[in-house]
């Protein structure tokens, strides 16, 4: 800095009228400024090396102090008004802002703080008024403010309102690759750009970290809030510049209309929200409308996932064997785990009515463990009762591999019941591989290293490419059941399951064909030299002791 920029900040330094202290990372005060002395009463010599608690009232609880150093930690600064002391024992109110600077590799080096003394009872009230109703951080209303402006509008409604909500779309990653600094200037730049493009009588308002809420308080039809609603998407077809990067991102927008004076404008809110969600589904127009039938979509999915909770610990989840079959010979050679879910009351619950909950909550996690457990537990018993070496596969979840130590998880699974590692196949989507290539990599090598095998499953239908795909420790490909079951109408079709297995021929990988249903799909996979099939066409899934009779019996299925 220019020695002159130095001397004049020392100026602002030294005639602000805003207390200013700044403390190291141990929160020892290393500087303070003539004003900090005239408010506090304390001289620098009596407060340096002190920790600013000294100018503690004792009139804020802890959880006011914790929410505080949240924000430090994860926001780099806090504002807001507290009650401190003086040298000479009064208390008074302060309007304080505390920011953190931090080194280059991010960790705490000072704390800065600037406070001003708001005795005066009007300047306390006008400030606290706005710290009750707008947001620090980008200035726009908050929630309370906006659901009081809602109210208002529900009881003057005319020809109707519409609650807009709007979600950044991925934008954890921000935060994730960039930090909270960087989040916070897009949060800023998006409110920014909404309050340019929006009408004067319609409300915006920043109610959660990636999340904006908007109020239409009078709309003629559809057609002017989806308008609107289009403008707020079109907000994010300009990049984001984050210091020196260039960020492009998307939103979605939910939205709900009303036109009952008796309405609840926190049932709007969450209208609007339920209807984002199923904006973000929409990968072209990102705009939907709340429909009644997504509150029973809604209910539904939370009495499943209220029940499927409890079904681990009740015992209502069991596992169906599918067997797999050498397509030459017709020899019974392994089997695929595949789960179900006895409900006491609603029967047999398929999967597709519980997995994706079970993904969404993160239920997945105990729920594949338990399904490891049970699955490597009945191949040890059909190993040791019957003598047969019999490989299970168990699919695995993004979710599950993802979690630390995913390899040594298994381990401590299966060696428990003394399953040779080879007879558990851990079924993999290709999701799986092109995410953290080599991290999952390394996992991958671990597992291979302690003779668990793996195979890509529905393999063909994601990003399938040769520069990953010859890098992996696989044992198979499993093609999809989209290309086997329309083989004998479908030329492409056909064409693609050769090539698949002319590729894992030549990566000396097996193929294992899945939905086998028909003779015709059975012979074309003959021709072409796929090594293991399985489908309805030999066997539906087989509960325990069907299966375990199936295998007794040791008779091969018809293939010719």
């Amino acid at each position: 800095m220019p020695k002159n920029y130095q001397y004049l900040a020392s100026l602002v330094f030294q005639y602000n009228q805003n207390a200013i202290l700044i403390t190291n990372a141990r929160r020892q005060i290393i500087l303070v400024n003539p004003a900090f002395a005239k408010i506090t009463g304390y001289s620098m010599e009596e407060v340096l090396g002190k920790d600013p608690k000294i100018l503690s009232s004792g009139q804020q609880d802890r959880t006011f102090y914790k929410n505080l150093w949240f924000a430090l930690m994860h926001h780099g600064y806090w504002q807001g008004t507290i009650w401190n002391r003086r040298k000479d024992g009064e208390v008074f109110p302060e309007w304080q802002t505390i920011h953190v600077i931090r080194d280059k590799e991010g960790k705490p080096k000072n704390y800065f703080a600037i406070f001003s003394d708001i005795s005066d009872s009007k300047i306390l009230a006008e400030q606290l008024q706005r710290a009750k109703n707008y947001d620090a951080l980008t200035g726009l209303p908050n929630k309370n403010l906006f659901i009081d402006r809602l109210t208002v509008a529900i009881k003057n409604i005319d020809m109707g309102l519409a609650v807009l909500f709007l979600n950044i779309d991925r934008f954890k990653k921000i935060n994730d690759v960039y930090g909270m600094p960087a989040g916070d200037i897009v949060l800023k730049m998006v409110a920014k750009r909404a309050e340019a493009i929006l009408p004067s009588d319609v409300t915006i308002a920043h109610i959660t970290g990636d999340s904006y809420v908007i109020l239409l308080p009078v709309v003629k039809d559809n057609l002017a809030i989806i308008s609107i609603a289009k403008k707020l998407i079109n907000l994010f077809k300009e990049s984001f510049q984050i210091n020196e990067k260039v960020v492009n991102l998307t939103a979605s927008v939910g939205v709900t209309v009303c036109s009952d004076k008796m309405a609840n404008p926190d049932e709007l809110n969450k209208q609007a929200d339920q209807a984002m969600e199923l904006a973000k589904k929409d990968n072209v127009k990102k705009i939907a409308f709340f429909d009644a039938s997504i509150n029973q979509n809604l209910e539904k999915r939370l009495t499943i996932e209220n029940e499927l909770y409890h079904a681990i610990e009740n015992n209502e989840l069991l596992l169906y064997y599918q067997p797999q079959i050498a397509t030459k010979t017709g020899k019974l050679i392994g089997a695929e785990a595949l789960i179900r879910w006895h409900h006491p009351k609603k029967g047999l619950v398929l999967p597709g009515d519980f997995i994706p909950v079970a993904l969404e909550t993160g239920l997945i996690i105990p729920m594949g463990a338990w399904v490891l457990d049970t699955a490597c537990a009945q191949a040890a018993r059909w190993q040791e009762v019957y003598k047969r070496n019999m490989p299970v596969a168990v699919n695995i979840s993004v979710i599950q591999f993802q979690q630390d130590n995913f390899d040594q998880q298994v381990k401590h699974i299966v060696d428990p019941h003394g399953l040779d590692p080879h007879l558990l196949l851990l079924e993999l989507t290709e999701q799986i591989m092109i995410e953290n290539v080599d991290m999952n990599l390394k996992i991958l090598y671990r597992l291979y290293d302690m003779g668990f095998k793996t195979s890509l499953d529905d393999f063909g239908t994601g990003y399938s490419s040769l520069s990953y795909l010859r890098k992996l420790p696989l044992s198979e490909l499993k093609i999809d059941i989209s290309f086997v079951q329309s083989m004998e109408n479908d030329r492409d079709s056909t064409v693609i399951t050769d090539t698949i297995i002319h590729m894992a021929k030549s990566l000396n990988l097996k193929t294992v064909a899945e939905g086998v249903e028909t003779k015709g799909q059975l012979k074309a996979l003959q021709l072409l030299g796929c090594d293991e099939i399985q489908g309805f066409y030999f066997s539906k899934p087989l509960t325990v002791d069907q299966f375990t009779e199936l295998l007794k019996s040791n008779q091969p299925f018809k293939v010719n």
